[in-house]
């Protein structure tokens, strides 16, 4: 799932959709492939998608893939790129769920690849 601008839109607006319908999230947890692609959100073929929740109890963090030839071969700009930022659209435990209007997305690109973080 590439993370673009338009991918993220369309991932934000699912978020929303799935709070406000419990069939939709239920859908989207037992079988995100079908979800995604159906909103629009491009799954390439043999990847695997888990989609979680985090509850007042448990939180869930990724841990994303060690880049292509080993951390220690990032300069110190793309190092502090890397770690200065991320993409999180999580409204970890808050006691109420945001108006969508109030997310904010932000997102990290590598310099060398442009893959966004």
């Amino acid at each position: 799932m590439g993370e673009t601008s338009e991918t993220l839109k369309k991932w934000s607006q699912l978020v929303a959709q799935a709070w406000a319908d419990e069939k939709l999230k239920q859908q989207l947890l037992v079988n995100p492939t079908r979800v995604l692609q159906e909103h629009g959100i491009e799954v390439p073929a043999g990847v695997e998608i888990r989609v979680v929740e985090n509850t007042d109890k448990v939180s869930y963090l990724m841990l994303p893939p060690k880049p292509a030839g080993g951390v220690a071969e990032l300069t110190s700009g793309q190092l502090s790129g890397i770690a200065g930022g991320f993409c999180c659209l999580c409204a970890c435990n808050t006691p109420s769920r945001p108006d969508v209007s109030e997310i904010t997305v932000s997102k990290t690109t590598d310099e060398s690849s442009g893959k966004l973080f």
